[in-house]
């Protein structure tokens, strides 16, 4: 018997999502020091990064150049194998907080950029195409060309000051040109962390929740808040997702989103940087391209020190050290031959349930084999042995499937406090066409029945692994499609 819920998480972002360090008055004099050592000049706005010898033979650039060449297919003539991700980005931060092996033409602090990126429609794997991509700015009419930027990447960074909505054109010799319009996200500040403003020291060391404040965090109700954090892991810039939320004003972060960070061992360095980047995401049906989604963003950043055991011991003491791992994993074998088993994730995936407050169970789906043959041998004999389950109708098995929901729904509701919401409400969403289909119908040998008409949503066998593999982002998946809409 398989039990089905709807995954309350976010999608990510295709690509890579920029953060960056804010240099002001009130930090401390330890992290002035560093930040004039780096350039102190780098976290003005109109900054623009020159690479100096050093970073160019960073063996750890070469490598991610080398390993995104090989993965990239060049020259596509054909925009129907690709999925096409085009980005605007408003509000970039320092180039060079981050070690990016793409080319990224016009990046400055502060500024824009509309980038794209290209991936393999079917299977995995980079793409590309060879033709151009140009961008048109809709006030002025002034053109430029988006140029690829590497590992199948394009990129053009241009002054604050030319924000506005875009064209962007892509064409190929044997496709019609793809044309999309564009917008920046609506703009939003970090006000205040832990009552803190922007600028100030705060120290983040997991003992308790982080409030973030925003201006205008709400301005746009369709769009999500990603929360994420960069740091650095064995010397190396890393960007890690913390949360996704709603458009709000006020953020709580839960302290148990900074142990067993996206699984990592090792411990956090001190310095380090919060992202609130707002994210509005259209995936868009256009017969030319294989698959098409525009994203519109707006970050704003602050610089954050972290302490106390968040930043204590190495990389293999931390990765002994059990009150830093979160995950949580319950295999319980009874008398009889029933294994029940129970998983927990990393906090990003697996947030505390005392954030969630709506849930839509999407899947309640009683299946399994109702026989079993054991075979054994001995003295010249080999005996086999079938056992069933008992002779149970449809409507028998639908009953149970029905009053377990309800046994299940409202227990839930009254233990963690949560709003269920009802199965016609999920089952009658436009998204849920898209769920996978089940037998609905009861054998000798089997049997799989849905609560309420629920159908699947998790991926259960070989078929739907090759199903799923035509999906080309995130938000295409069914459960993706609820949390919208519902």
């Amino acid at each position: 018997m398989n039990l089905k819920t709807l995954p309350i998480t976010a999608s990510r972002l295709f690509g890579v999502v920029a953060l960056s360090l804010f240099f002001t008055k009130g930090f401390s004099q330890g992290l002035k020091a560093k930040l004039k050592k780096d350039n102190t000049e780098a976290f003005t706005c109109g900054y623009v990064h020159v690479p100096g010898l050093k970073e160019k033979a960073n063996p750890m650039r070469a490598l991610q150049k080398s390993m995104g060449g090989a993965a990239t297919k060049g020259s596509n003539p054909n925009l129907g194998t690709a999925a096409i991700s085009i980005f605007y980005q408003a509000h970039l931060h320092p180039e060079n907080i981050m070690r990016y092996p793409t080319k990224n033409q016009g990046w400055e602090t502060c500024g824009d950029a509309v980038f794209a990126g290209f991936t393999n429609k079917s299977g995995v794997g980079l793409s590309s195409t060879d033709g151009k991509i140009v961008m048109k700015d809709v006030s002025t009419g002034d053109e430029s060309e988006v140029p690829y930027a590497g590992i199948g990447t394009y990129f053009n960074g241009f002054k604050p000051e030319k924000r506005g909505t875009k064209t962007v054109t892509v064409t190929s010799s044997e496709s019609a040109p793809l044309e999309v319009t564009i917008e920046p996200g609506l703009p939003l500040e970090i006000k205040t962390i832990n009552g803190k403003p922007k600028g100030e020291e705060v120290l983040i060391d997991g003992t308790e929740d982080v409030i973030v404040e925003l201006v205008d965090g709400d301005a746009d109700p369709s769009s999500y808040l990603h929360v994420q954090l960069i740091c650095k892991l064995v010397g190396t810039p890393l960007i890690y997702d913390v949360m996704v939320t709603k458009a709000r004003n006020t953020i709580r972060i839960p302290k148990e989103a900074f142990k067993n960070f996206e699984g990592s061992p090792s411990p956090f360095v001190k310095n380090n940087t919060l992202i609130v980047n707002r994210v509005t995401e259209k995936i868009i049906d256009n017969k030319n391209a294989g698959a098409l989604r525009t994203i519109s963003a707006y970050m704003d950043w602050c610089p954050v020190a972290l302490g106390g055991d968040l930043t204590k011991g190495n990389v293999l003491t931390m990765g002994f050290d059990s009150t830093k791992n979160t995950r949580l994993s319950l295999d319980l074998i009874t008398e009889g031959e029933y294994n029940f088993s129970s998983k927990k994730g990393q906090p990003f995936t697996s947030p505390p349930s005392s954030l969630i407050k709506n849930v839509a169970i999407a899947s309640f789906v009683v299946r399994g084999n109702l026989s079993d043959k054991d075979i054994s041998s001995g003295d010249g004999w080999t005996m086999e042995t079938t056992k069933w389950f008992p002779d149970l109708s449809q409507q028998v098995w639908q009953r149970f499937a029905d009053q377990w929901y309800a046994s299940f729904a409202t227990q839930t509701a009254q233990n963690l406090g949560w709003n269920i919401l009802p199965l016609s409400t999920v089952v009658n969403a436009s998204a849920y066409q898209y769920a996978k289909p089940i037998q609905d119908n009861t054998t000798r040998n089997y049997v799989e029945v849905g609560a309420g008409g629920t159908k699947r949503i998790l991926t259960t066998s070989m078929d739907d692994v090759l199903a799923d593999l035509s999906i080309s982002f995130p938000g295409d998946f069914v459960s993706e499609r609820l949390i919208k809409e519902l």
